[in-house]
């Protein structure tokens, strides 16, 4: 799992990962990521976490659920639906990223490696792993006994904090169970899974890409001389 936004949020890492490659010409405390660097968090959260995240609901729902559909892998709304998410998929990044840059991350930018390695996490292993497992079957199951309302709080306040497995602080548990909110809603009105994977992509690429972006320009900007 990534770690902390402000431990920074653009460098997952765990105990045993090398230190980012330094850059020629960044600025102090603006890093550079590299592959060797992901890779060091990736080759381990992959099949440790986001594989039995995935798999756990598939497993359900062709063996118990009757189909994919239990867990909310079905598009059964119409295509023009998808319109208001994305706009808010929109804000859904900017207030992820101005909450990292916010929090003092120190920023960073990837090399082409690194950056491809990110992309396939944030953008289909990870939101696809936890929407399926916290949204699809936790939120779906749990709702038919103690209806949405409960169900929703449950599951979002268990999604954010969570993330303190892999050192997130408070700041960072609060915005991720507000994510959990948000995602569970959103299933709950499309009565499908993909548009709350979609709204997580939008936070993970705000949180985890664009922030630390963001972060960097804005450290570059405030040391350039006057």
């Amino acid at each position: 799992m990534p770690n902390a936004p402000t431990q920074p949020p653009d460098n997952p890492s765990t105990a045993d990962a090398p230190p980012p490659v330094p850059s020629r010409n960044a600025l102090p405390g603006v890093r550079l990521r590299d592959a060797a660097h992901v890779w060091s968090w990736f080759r381990i959260d992959v099949p440790a976490r986001v594989l039995p995240l995935t798999a756990v609901p598939l497993i359900w729902a062709l063996a118990w659920g009757g189909g994919v559909h239990s867990v909310g892998l079905s598009a059964d709304f119409a295509l023009w639906a998808w319109l208001p998410l994305v706009p808010l998929a929109v804000i859904v990044a900017l207030v992820s990223a101005e909450f990292v840059r916010r929090q003092g991350a120190v920023g960073s930018r990837a090399t082409p490696g690194a950056l491809a390695l990110e992309l396939s996490f944030f953008l289909v292993l990870n939101p696809v792993a936890e929407e399926l497992f916290f949204r699809g079957l936790a939120q779906g199951r749990l709702a038919e006994y103690i209806g949405f309302l409960p169900a929703l709080l449950i599951v979002a306040t268990v999604f954010g904090f969570h993330h303190a497995l892999a050192g997130f602080q408070r700041p960072f548990l609060l915005l991720a169970t507000v994510g959990g909110l948000l995602f569970g809603t959103t299933l709950f009105i499309y009565g499908s899974v993909l548009p709350a994977i979609a709204l997580h992509i939008a936070a993970d690429i705000g949180i985890f890409l664009v922030g630390p972006w963001w972060s960097a320009r804005t450290r570059r900007a405030t040391a350039k001389p006057a």
